[in-house]
């Protein structure tokens, strides 16, 4: 869970998680808090082992920690303690929400403004999609040739799967983009 508050908000992001409990008795949750706290250059998040079972949750422990003290024997520390620290005291933690709220809207604003855009000028192709999608990247259905003339002929980079960065969008360039994808289509 790379993107929690990024969806619909921190509590309705976990529905999933929530899914899961009820369904399964063991199961693991990856949690990273590099995009919601920006904390890209410490890659701060968890492995969960969510379990009813006791002994379960035992038996995978004694098996995970061999493979974590193999991988990296002291993790990156300054990104822990700034999550804890925001976590720990009430006023920086609901700055925190404050901010991934603001954040979130401006994401869902920037989904809609591209989707709007693009359908403009494209009426053989629906966007909705993109107002639909979650989180601060979204799946353009572009292949690989139009997605390199968005490089070459209008400066746009995306992957050549058609991914986007939403947040990297403004109210500045999200027009030029949007021209520079239809021009492609």
């Amino acid at each position: 869970m790379a993107y929690q508050g990024f969806g619909d908000n921190l509590e309705s992001d976990t529905i999933g998680i929530k899914i899961f409990e009820k369904k399964l008795n063991t199961f693991f949750l990856a949690n990273s808090f590099s995009k919601n706290f920006g904390l890209y250059n410490e890659r701060i998040g968890a492995l969960h082992i969510i379990s009813h079972n006791k002994d379960m949750s035992e038996t995978i422990l004694t098996n995970i920690q061999p493979i974590v003290r193999s991988n990296y024997s002291n993790p990156p520390f300054h990104g822990a303690g700034i999550v804890t620290e925001i976590l720990s005291d009430n006023v920086l933690k609901n700055l925190w929400m404050n901010e991934l709220n603001s954040m979130r809207k401006r994401i869902h604003n920037m989904r809609s403004l591209l989707s709007e855009h693009l359908s403009r000028k494209q009426s053989k192709v629906d966007f909705d999609y993109i107002i639909n999608q979650k989180g601060m990247f979204s799946i353009i259905d572009l292949d690989g040739k139009q997605v390199t003339r968005l490089k070459d002929e209008f400066g746009v980079y995306l992957l050549k799967s058609g991914r986007i960065n939403i947040a990297g969008l403004n109210d500045s360039n999200i027009r030029y983009v949007a021209d520079s994808i239809n021009s492609v289509l």
